[in-house]
């Protein structure tokens, strides 16, 4: 399909062409049909949200149908596939089954395929997933012409998405187009289907679970929020006094800060790559000057108050009391696979933060927040992909003496055997290997352990040469082989078998921490599926990180949490892996007292 394909293209504009639309939808041999909608925005659970068009479509054409003068015929065209057992072909089924969803049309997910997720889980680890970009790559630029002229003719006439008009032809004819292209990637990657089924199924299977979390929403403590909210505008404007005497009343900027330090006969080296002076977090926490540590404070306060408490209250109606926010659950968010989640971006979280976390509360007054969390799994999963077997000791040791695992490694790399937990070279211990495993550079580890860079070299080194897997970042795991165009590309497998790969040579050292990441995201996904079956799936709030939020009545969460255990800690077994990865329950009135 690399040439501009003739396309037939209709719009059921009046009740004799239903005929016609059921009679192409339902003809013999019938395998698939691509569906996609065109909605007023992207707010789903919006009361003003609606479905404009549901398209249908193939390689060769397709139909866009008025939703709200034909929403049984949408409805039946879909039930007909489940019937028949003819996939239902999305690109992004995520939001296209919360739209349906939100006009009384519930998904058969057993027939639903998704040409995002086969990009996801058959492609490049550092490829776009966008449709467009996609299919442009795949069929050359006409594929991307719609939407062009879409958006130019929009920009023009001062249209939304809520209130372009059904009878202007560009938008009906972008919204088949994109079935079109849909059902083209879907037949091409044929092989593609073929060889990773048992992960597209997986994928599927959790955006089923996480639409539903998303659907019911996580409950919020408006009372607290509204509490919050007030504390850190006042801690705010008690900051911002504080900064005007060294001339500064505008700590989110870096000008006056810059010139104030500059004034105190402060050095500042760190540049962006632009070469300008970088005052970041990172590079703050190391200035021992009250202007910057004060305006560290600031742009944490309001951080806080903005992206995390003001975002949840508004998010749960503004109102006191309990309420519901509806996050945007993204579970192939990452070139990893891990899951994000938006509204607000709650993975981005510290995991010691207290703060936001008692915002979330059960979903009644008898029911409480269970948190289960997969310990240290990244730091597992490396040892034993990598097979570094000091590492794997030091983990083993750990474990057996229920000790803390860094403490074995100050053990090693400073050859003290009275290493202890107190000892503050343990956070530079801690800071290098995540920064190792996460594919940061010395920099990151040195402002995330809170010294200099030269002060962690020792560490850094020392690390490295007890753990060769720190040096090597798994790149002898790495394979390079030809690819069909005669390019080459990068790869590694992860246990599970599903493939992490690049093309540009200098994407390979990351390969070492996709692997890991896309191994923890694989486990945690396929722990929900289980948790699912077990029958906790109306139970779960939210996965973040390598955690599930669950809300259980308060005379059940006890037994619960046994089970919840058991059944997370049987996807990773200690005689599959050769290390104990544990699930770590704990409940609470809140999401800070239950983790």
């Amino acid at each position: 399909m690399s040439e501009v394909p003739n396309l037939k293209i209709r719009v059921l504009d009046n009740p004799a062409a239903v005929a016609d639309f059921w009679a192409w939808l339902t003809r013999p041999g019938r395998q698939y049909v691509a569906c996609d909608t065109e909605t007023t925005g992207l707010d789903w659970w919006s009361p003003t949200f609606r479905i404009r068009l549901a398209q249908f479509g193939d390689v060769e054409g397709g139909w866009a149908i008025p939703f709200e003068g034909w929403p049984e015929l949408v409805k039946g065209a879909l039930e007909w596939c489940s019937k028949a057992r003819v996939k239902i072909v999305f690109h992004n089924a995520s939001y296209d089954a919360q739209a349906f969803r939100s006009a009384g049309i519930e998904l058969d997910w057993s027939v639903v395929e998704d040409t995002m997720v086969w990009a996801a889980v058959s492609g490049y680890a550092d490829q776009d997933r966008k449709l467009k970009n996609l299919s442009m790559r795949e069929f050359g630029p006409w594929a991307g012409a719609g939407e062009r002229v879409l958006k130019h003719g929009m920009k023009e006439q001062g249209w939304s998405w809520a209130d372009v008009p059904l009878g202007w032809k560009p938008y009906p004819l972008y919204g088949v187009v994109d079935t079109c292209v849909t059902a083209a990637l879907w037949e091409q990657w044929a092989d593609r289907r073929k060889r990773w089924a048992g992960d597209h199924a997986l994928e599927i299977a959790t955006i089923r679970i996480t639409n539903g979390m998303e659907w019911r929403g996580i409950p919020t403590d408006g009372d607290y929020l509204y509490d919050q909210i007030d504390a850190h505008q006042a801690r705010e404007d008690e900051i911002r006094a504080q900064l005007a005497t060294f001339g500064i009343t505008n700590p989110a900027q870096n000008g006056q800060l810059e010139v104030a330090l500059r004034s105190a006969g402060v050095e500042l080296n760190a540049r962006t790559e632009k070469g300008k002076v970088q005052l970041n977090d990172d590079v703050l926490k190391l200035i021992d000057h009250p202007a910057a540590q004060l305006t560290r404070q600031y742009r944490q306060v309001n951080r806080w108050r903005v992206a995390y408490l003001e975002a949840i209250f508004k998010a749960s109606g503004s109102a006191l009391g309990r309420g519901v926010m509806h996050p945007g659950i993204k579970s192939l968010e990452a070139r990893t696979g891990r899951m994000s989640v938006e509204r607000p971006p709650l993975q981005q979280l510290p995991s010691d933060d207290p703060v936001v976390r008692r915002a979330i509360i059960g979903r009644d007054d008898d029911e409480v927040v269970v948190s289960s969390d997969f310990g240290q799994i990244e730091l597992r999963l490396w040892a034993t992909i990598f097979n570094d077997e000091a590492m794997i000791a030091a983990l083993k040791t750990a474990d057996a003496t229920g000790g803390d695992f860094f403490v074995e490694l100050g053990k090693t790399v400073y050859g003290e055997p009275d290493f202890v937990k107190k000892d503050h070279r343990r956070t530079l211990l801690k800071s290098t290997t995540y920064a190792k495993l996460f594919g940061g550079g010395i920099e990151v580890a040195a402002g995330t352990a809170g010294v200099g860079v030269y002060d962690l070299v020792p560490t850094w080194k020392s690390l490295e040469q007890a753990y060769p897997s720190l040096k090597t970042l798994g790149m002898d795991e790495v394979k390079t082989r030809k690819t069909d165009d005669g390019g080459t590309e990068h790869v590694i497998a992860s246990p599970f078998g599903r493939e992490f790969k690049v093309k540009d040579p200098a994407e390979r050292r990351k390969l070492g921490n996709y692997v890991c990441q896309g191994t923890a995201a694989i486990v945690l996904k396929k722990a929900l599926v289980a948790l699912d079956a077990a029958g906790f799936g109306d139970a779960m709030m939210l996965p973040v990180h390598d955690e599930v939020l669950f809300s259980l009545p308060k005379t059940d969460a006890p037994d619960a949490m046994v089970e919840i255990a058991e059944t997370m800690n049987s996807i990773l077994p200690e005689e599959v892996l050769g290390l104990a990865v544990r699930a770590e329950p704990g409940m609470g009135a809140n999401w800070a007292e239950a983790k």
